[in-house]
């Protein structure tokens, strides 16, 4: 499985990269920007976006219809510390998680996502 991470502080994406690919086994890529992570996107084959809705770059409003516009039908988590400001978006959101978190049931969400994915 190969999971793209757009996240803007270092010590957290590389954080969530190790505990992923430790536990887990699973690819992790990760960019530090929306757009960057746009790009990386269209350039490789993901299974899985994770988002922070809340960076400096973005409104979360404005993340959001970045995701529905570019990852088309690719699950996304989204992290933020507010739900209500993602919540009214019609994108393919696997699952909205506000922070902290933890990324055992973010790895769950994944793979109770996957598996309903390949029932369909």
């Amino acid at each position: 499985m190969r999971i793209l991470l757009i996240e803007s502080e270092d010590f957290f994406a590389q954080s969530i990269r190790q505990f992923l690919q430790r536990e887990f086994h699973i690819h992790i890529d990760i960019a530090p920007s929306i757009d960057e992570g746009i790009e990386q996107f269209e350039k490789e084959k993901y299974q899985y976006v994770m988002v922070d809705a809340d960076n400096k770059q973005y409104s979360a409003k404005e993340v959001m219809q970045k995701i529905k516009v570019n990852l088309h039908d690719t699950p996304c988590i989204v992290f933020t510390s507010d739900r209500e400001k993602v919540l009214d978006y019609d994108a393919p959101i696997v699952q909205v998680i506000e922070k902290p978190f933890d990324l055992y049931e973010v790895m769950s969400l994944i793979l109770l996502s996957s598996k309903k994915r390949r029932e369909e």
